[in-house]
């Protein structure tokens, strides 16, 4: 038996319309989601907050600031989420994707439209629910 197709962006909307905002991501950016799906991989939400505030403090989650920062120094801010190795590799690869882009947002949804999840699929380190992260919130 097949499952039904769930369109995720419909979903998250028709719930903020009956629900209301529920604070459900905690981020002030969509910078800071994209590094906050990323990082949460794996561990709990505590350590993810240690090394966004590590990110936060050296790079003012500025893009390039973060795609500046060499691998080991990229490693040594986000230890604490765990798994940082594979994480910093996400990240860089990641930022190198969203910035052929110009980071722009809507374009890539236009761009990309149903087969975005199936793009964000090919990117080395995100996987099914860090790709729908990236679609509900971005």
């Amino acid at each position: 038996m097949d499952k039904p197709k769930i369109d995720i962006r419909l979903l998250f909307e028709t719930l903020l319309k009956e629900m209301g905002p529920q604070g459900w991501w905690p981020a002030e950016s969509k910078l800071e989601i994209i590094l906050g799906a990323i990082l949460v991989q794996n561990t709990n939400w505590s350590n993810v907050e240690k090394s966004l505030e590590n990110l936060k403090v050296i790079t003012q989650f500025s893009s390039h600031k973060i795609k500046r920062l060499s691998l080991e120094e990229l490693e040594l801010l986000i230890r604490p989420s765990g798994f940082y190795k594979n994480k910093a590799q996400t990240i860089k690869a990641v930022f190198d994707w969203f910035e052929q882009y110009n980071w722009d947002y809507q374009f890539i949804n236009q761009q990309y439209g149903e087969k975005l999840r199936e793009e964000l699929l090919t990117i080395k380190g995100i996987g099914f629910e860090t790709a729908d992260v990236l679609l509900v919130y971005l």
